[in-house]
């Protein structure tokens, strides 16, 4: 892998700004294969001496990746006088990742027609299976022995790719908030907090990607299922 990077620290009176732009290019990643069922693939193994197997499937080094982005984070305290001490931080993330390169074994590619090591499915999961950006904005309140936190996170766009573009399920941008209030009493701290106020879930899945009713949400959905 190779990393490049540049940032930059901003001072405003008691505020702090702090950017980073970043480009990491990452050769030969491990992947696993696709499952390699094709008719012309049993007989290829068949050839070698694997009689009766039905196909294959494996790890190979053979990706690579070039992810480019931006951190964004802005911290500001704040002392009002009365009203205690409060701590305000919003951090904004953006990136992008494309997959350049794919395996490829000279066995198999000469096949006709050459069976795909690393398709449609797996490319766009490196692609666009996790959020194009991140937003969290974080209120620290402090006054004597009593604190609190309100903290809101919102996640990009996710695409959970299928085998074909009718497959493809996007889920769109959610914001969740969190609570928490805290207090100090005879040396002892005692803190009560709720995640997820409202009670965000993921976007379901549709009947047609839901064939069994068994798996209502996409794995690559960026926070749980679970709801408040």
């Amino acid at each position: 892998s190779v990393n490049f990077s540049l940032g930059a620290i901003l001072r405003f009176g008691r505020a702090n700004l702090t950017v980073d732009a970043y480009r990491i290019d990452i050769d030969d990643r491990i992947v696993l294969s696709e499952n390699l069922t094709q008719p012309n693939v049993r007989m290829f193994l068949q050839a070698q001496g694997f009689v009766g197997a039905g196909g294959g499937r494996f790890f190979i080094n053979g990706v690579d990746t070039e992810t480019q982005g931006i951190d964004v984070v802005l911290n500001l305290p704040l002392e009002p006088g009365a009203a205690g001490e409060f701590d305000l931080t919003f951090a904004a993330n953006y990136n992008e990742t494309e997959v350049v390169r794919v395996p490829q074994i000279a066995q198999l590619a000469a096949l006709n027609p050459a069976p795909p090591l690393f398709d449609r499915n797996n490319v766009l999961t490196f692609e666009q299976g996790n959020p194009n950006y991140k937003i969290t904005g974080n209120l620290n309140w402090k006054r004597d022995r009593w604190g609190g936190t309100v903290r809101t996170t919102t996640y990009g766009r996710v695409l959970a790719p299928g085998t074909t573009v009718a497959n493809d399920f996007v889920m769109q941008p959610k914001t969740l908030v969190d609570l928490e209030g805290r207090v100090r009493f005879a040396g002892f701290g005692f803190a009560l907090g709720v995640e997820n106020v409202f009670d965000e879930y993921p976007d379901a899945l549709p009947p047609r990607l839901n064939t069994t009713s068994n798996t209502s949400f996409s794995n690559l959905s960026p926070f749980g299922r679970a709801g408040r």
